[in-house]
């Protein structure tokens, strides 16, 4: 399978040697560690199946890939090597989403894959019709069968994961959706509108995708029993302290990187979220724990949204505000720039394995601005 999807691809002697060394330096870095099992909330466990494998392994991996895997790695949908993304690195990390569990939260994070990376095309004004049909079929793909495993766990009685699951998802949907919608509204006013029928499919599908994963969300929250909803309650609880503990980390790094202004609505969201937060701690010391329960989730959401906006900004150096033109009325100026694209580097590379399994290389010194901790 790996010749097929590989056998038109080459890499130059310079990039296969500077993958060796980019790998190898990761690997004394990284030793293999035996580590004692614990359970953790569903959205902190770590699907990179490279954290639980020994380095020859990995070394393995790349040996049978050529270095294109490595490569694959962040590779967009108008480019070949995506291809090798979708059907080779990620078919990999599934193999190694062992539970139902991880398998729910890996196909949701390729989702917002899919998203993310229309997204960067838009910014980078790529997003061709091809580009934006791999990008719906794919996306459709991996929401399917989200959706298979949520049935699932409400097929098991399981309807607090199931809540969580669908509740994590919709935040993070709906989020991407307002920035498509943000982005398609910008290239419109830019002239960039070649494509706006096929955005619009997309956002569509988006849609469809949110009011599954809303409905998922409102049916489970109702279902979960009442002899377990005190648990359900803490367990959310303490899932949402962690998330707006994190999200704040990587508002605080993206301020200091971008200022203030780029940062003002995931702040906006992040005090919606603590006030939430407090509103929930309210209803579980009144001993009302269904309330408490839904309204933690609640907060979760707006912090998972926050999170969202901070890491499009960071990773994009794009301004996403309702109104980023000044006067707003600017549409004649053609030196305008709607979007404020981050310079790229080619001198060097670093290898970094991302949590959920992703396999970035970056050029050296590359910036990591907000990422802070990876959920």
């Amino acid at each position: 399978m790996i010749d097929k999807i590989i056998s038109h691809i080459h890499l130059t002697p310079e990039e296969k040697n500077q993958m060796k060394k980019n790998l190898m330096a990761f690997i004394e870095m990284n030793p293999f560690e035996r580590k004692s099992l614990k359970v953790r909330p569903i959205w902190q466990r770590s699907l990179n199946p490279f954290k639980s494998m020994p380095a020859f392994l990995i070394a393995l991996f790349v040996a049978l890939s050529g270095g294109t895997a490595f490569a694959a790695s962040s590779a967009l949908p108008d480019q070949k090597l995506w291809s090798v993304k979708t059907s080779l690195n990620e078919n990999i990390q599934a193999v190694f989403a062992l539970t139902d569990e991880q398998k729910a939260v890996l196909r949701a994070k390729l989702a917002e894959k899919r998203l993310a990376e229309a997204e960067k095309l838009a910014v980078e004004g790529r997003l061709s019709v091809e580009a934006l049909a791999k990008i719906e079929e794919n996306f459709k793909t991996q929401e399917q069968r989200i959706s298979n495993l949520i049935a699932k766990f409400v097929e098991k009685g399981q309807h607090d994961v199931a809540a969580e699951l669908s509740s994590h998802l919709e935040a993070t949907i709906a989020t991407h959706k307002d920035i498509l919608a943000r982005l398609q509204a910008q290239a419109a006013a830019s002239t960039q509108n070649n494509s706006d029928d096929q955005i619009d499919d997309l956002i569509d599908s988006v849609n469809d995708a949110l009011k599954d994963a809303t409905k998922n969300r409102e049916d489970n929250e109702v279902r979960v029993k009442d002899d377990f909803k005190a648990q359900a309650a803490a367990n959310v609880q303490a899932e949402t302290a962690r998330k707006i503990a994190s999200v704040k980390e990587k508002i605080v790094k993206a301020e200091a990187a971008f200022g203030v202004a780029a940062v003002a609505e995931a702040k906006a969201k992040i005090s919606q979220a603590e006030t939430l937060f407090a509103q929930g701690k309210t209803k579980v010391e009144a001993g009302n724990f269904a309330e408490a329960f839904t309204i933690f989730h609640q907060a979760h959401r707006t912090a998972q949204s926050a999170k969202v906006l901070v890491e499009v900004r960071t990773k994009l150096n794009v301004d996403l505000r309702e109104d980023n033109s000044g006067s707003g009325n600017s549409r004649d100026d053609d030196n305008e720039r709607k979007f404020d694209i981050g310079e790229r580097s080619d001198e060097g590379l670093e290898v970094e394995i991302e949590d959920d399994g992703r396999i970035e290389i970056k050029p050296h010194g590359g910036s990591n601005r907000g990422s802070g901790s990876r959920d």
